[in-house]
């Protein structure tokens, strides 16, 4: 009889033990997943913090360039004006989106670099190499307009003669390669992202650290006569 009390004793208390175990463990998963959701939400509101940046930097811009043509050539005031209307339409259409299919991204691009080319005329020529196979990949939306606009301020605006801007992407292994190359410039032998570069670029620094962590790099370096801006991403496809 008392070896029946004490196995029934032994039985509770495993019982006992394992319905605590339990609740231990999941009030530990519980509180690992709000945490996890927690950060989430804080990486996706800093994400949106840092696209929302590039919006007023690139219209500051442009507006100045709109109020430099006013007084020397009001029509293509007006036409850079008409342009930019068109592009803020479409990227205002996406504004919540934090990923895009690459041709998206290009189709915008292209939006801006119309707004350039106003403004440089034939000075300015524009390339673009985007393989069939690198279309529907996934980028970061709005993450080669930087990229350009850099190209632009430290490349053609600073020179007397023509210049070239070129976009490429490539896919390599599980990566993808977004190259934006820009002729007839240098960088100085000093030069670093971390103390040189102005927004634009330290944005896209931060938000490729957000979205991939470790598994991102973005690089600016001298290439014989052209200055390339490479972005490295893992390659998703849509």
């Amino acid at each position: 009889y008392l070896g029946k009390i004490n196995d029934n004793s032994v039985a509770f208390i495993f019982i006992v033990v394992g319905v605590y175990a339990f609740n231990y463990y999941r009030q530990l998963f519980l509180e690992k997943t709000r945490i996890a959701e927690l950060n989430r939400t804080l990486a996706e509101t800093k994400l949106e913090q840092l696209k929302t940046q590039l919006q007023p930097h690139f219209l500051f811009n442009t507006l100045n360039t709109i109020t430099a043509l006013i007084h020397t050539d009001p029509e293509k005031a007006d036409l850079v004006t008409t342009k930019l209307s068109d592009f803020l339409r479409t990227s205002l259409a996406k504004e919540h989106q934090q990923m895009t299919r690459l041709d998206e991204e290009i189709d915008l691009l292209k939006k801006y670099l119309e707004i350039q080319q106003v403004r440089f005329e034939d000075r300015l020529t524009i390339s673009f190499e985007i393989p069939q196979d690198t279309k529907s990949a996934l980028v970061p939306y709005l993450i080669l307009q930087p990229l350009a606009e850099n190209a632009v301020k430290h490349g053609i605006s600073k020179q007397s003669g023509d210049g070239k801007i070129e976009i490429i992407s490539k896919i390599d292994g599980d990566t993808l390669v977004l190259t934006v190359r820009n002729s007839n410039a240098q960088l100085d032998d000093s030069f670093s992202i971390e103390q040189h570069a102005q927004i634009g670029l330290k944005n896209t620094v931060e938000r490729l650290q957000y979205i991939y962590q470790q598994n991102a790099s973005f690089t600016i370096l001298n290439n014989n006569n052209s200055v390339e801006a490479v972005i490295t991403i893992p390659y998703q496809n849509r």
